[in-house]
C-alpha cells in the first residue's frame, strides 16, 4: 500500500461526499485506502459514508476526541507507507498525491510535504509559516491581524513561491508525511484537541529528526475554510485559547507560560466586551462568555 488517506469528520455530511469523490476522480496510478476517523457526529456523515462509499474504511469514537487523537487513531490501522492527512472539507483537483510523492522522494531530508491551499474562490490560503511565538500567539488571540498585515505579524503567512519552500510549519488541513516518521513522533501530540498539533508536529519532527517541511505550489487543493468547526463555535474558540497555552507551555519555559495565561483572559475579556458594546449576536456573547469562564 503506497499511501493511506485519514480524514477525521465531525458533523460532515454536507462535505464529505464531495470530498471522497474528488479523491477517487484524481488520485491516479496510486494504490491507497481511505480512512475516516468520525468524532461521533450525531447527522448523516456516516450514513453518508457507508452509502456511497463502501470501500472506505470508518470508524467512530463514542465521543469528540478531538481532531489530534483521532487522527492518530486513523494512523494506527493505517497500512500504507505514506500517511496524506485531509480535512472533510476539502476538495483535490488534480493527482495532489502523485506531486507530493515525487517532491517528498527526491530528498532523503524531506520529512513532511504540503500542497498550496485555495479557498473556493480561488484565492490563496494562508497554509504555512513560521514557528509560532509568544508574540504571534497574542497577536491572533488580541485580533490584531483585522489592523495589522498577518504576513509580517502573525505566524500563518501568505506565498506563491514557484519552487518548493522549506518552512517552519504546514496546516493540518492537508499534508503527506512518512509513517515510519509519524510513528517514531507518536504521531500529533492528543492534548491539543484542536488548533497547533500541526505546528507542535512538525517542530518535533524538525528538532528530533532534522527532517525538512516543505512547502509547494506546484499543485493545490481547495479547502472551505473553518467548516471543519463550524458546528462547534464554543468548543473551536476554547480550544484555540487552551491549544496556545499548552503549546508554549510544552515548548517554552515557565515564566513565560505563567506570563500567557493572563494575557489570553484579557483577550477573551476584551473580545467579550467588543461583542456587547457591538450588539452582536447573543449566541456569540454567550459563547465567548463561556470561554471565559471555561479558561479560569
Amino acid at each position: 500500500m503506497n499511501v493511506s488517506i485519514i480524514i477525521v469528520t465531525y458533523q460532515s455530511q454536507d462535505e464529505i461526499s464531495k470530498c471522497l469523490h474528488s479523491i477517487y476522480e484524481n488520485i491516479i496510478d496510486i494504490e491507497f485506502e481511505i480512512i475516516i476517523i468520525d468524532n461521533s457526529s450525531t447527522d448523516r456523515t456516516i450514513e453518508v459514508v457507508k452509502k456511497e462509499f463502501p470501500y472506505v474504511i470508518v470508524q467512530k469514537n463514542k465521543k469528540n476526541e478531538g481532531f489530534a487523537k483521532a487522527n492518530n487513531a486513523g494512523s494506527e490501522i493505517a497500512k500504507g507507507d505514506f500517511l496524506f492527512f485531509l480535512n472533510p472539507d476539502s476538495e483535490i483537483i488534480e493527482n495532489t498525491i502523485e506531486v507530493l510523492l515525487s517532491i517528498y522522494n527526491s530528498n532523503p531530508r524531506n520529512g513532511i510535504v504540503a500542497p498550496q491551499i485555495k479557498n473556493i474562490d480561488g484565492s490563496i490560503q494562508p497554509s504555512t509559516g513560521k514557528t509560532p511565538s509568544i508574540f504571534t500567539n497574542l497577536f491572533e488571540a488580541f485580533g490584531l491581524y483585522i489592523f495589522l498585515p498577518n504576513g509580517l505579524f502573525g505566524y500563518r503567512t501568505f506565498t506563491n513561491n514557484e519552487n518548493e519552500l522549506s518552512t517552519d510549519w504546514v496546516t493540518g488541513a492537508c499534508f503527506l508525511v512518512k509513517k515510519e516518521f509519524f510513528d517514531k513522533l507518536n504521531g500529533f501530540d492528543k492534548n491539543f484537541f484542536l488548533y497547533l498539533e500541526d505546528a507542535d508536529l512538525c517542530l518535533r519532527l524538525k528538532n528530533k529528526l532534522k527532517k525538512n517541511i516543505i512547502y509547494t505550489t506546484k499543485t493545490s487543493i481547495i479547502h472551505a475554510k473553518a467548516m471543519s468547526s463550524k458546528n462547534s463555535s464554543y468548543r473551536s474558540k476554547l480550544s484555540s485559547y487552551r491549544s496556545k497555552m499548552y503549546y508554549h507551555k510544552k515548548h517554552d519555559n515557565l515564566f513565560i507560560y505563567l506570563g500567557l495565561i493572563p494575557l489570553l483572559y484579557s483577550a477573551v475579556l476584551l473580545k467579550l466586551v467588543s461583542l456587547i458594546i457591538l450588539f452582536k449576536e447573543k449566541e456569540q456573547i454567550k459563547s465567548q462568555f463561556k470561554v471565559l469562564f471555561k479558561l479560569l
